[in-house]
């Protein structure tokens, strides 16, 4: 890992291991800024990089354009602080491929919404009760 590497852990959620893959941007300090779900609301915050990956696996996402290191980490420093998460619009993903690449993306939300648009609301609901 280097500075200004966007990079991933996976997660644990509903008890399957490796459900989602958490982003956030390396400051080549030991420390990552992410989207960060500590207390109620999700924030932007500058945390250990164990914190970010307690399993202490971490990957390296690898994109074909980006910017150079000090500005990726300049845009990630830009936005700490920010409440604005969102799961399909402005999650963790989008969050550090903005900051890497300019994009707003997220593949993990790309390559689900085939399946999201076959869920009835109403049912998930009654299933989770």
């Amino acid at each position: 890992m280097a500075r200004g590497a966007q990079i991933y852990t996976e997660r644990t959620w509903a008890g399957v291991a490796e459900a989602y893959s958490h982003h956030g941007i390396d400051c080549g300090d030991g420390t990552v800024i992410h989207y960060s779900k500590q207390g109620e609301t999700p924030t932007v915050r500058r945390t250990s990089l164990a914190a970010f990956a307690p399993s202490g696996r971490v990957f390296v996402q690898v994109p074909t354009t980006s910017y150079i290191p000090e500005q990726v980490v300049r845009r990630a420093e830009g936005r700490l602080g920010e409440q604005k998460y969102n799961l399909l619009f402005n999650n963790c993903e989008h969050f550090a491929t903005w900051c890497k690449t300019g994009r707003i993306y997220s593949r993990q939300i790309a390559e689900s919404l085939p399946l999201l648009t076959t869920i009835d609301p109403r049912k998930l609901d009654q299933e989770l009760h």
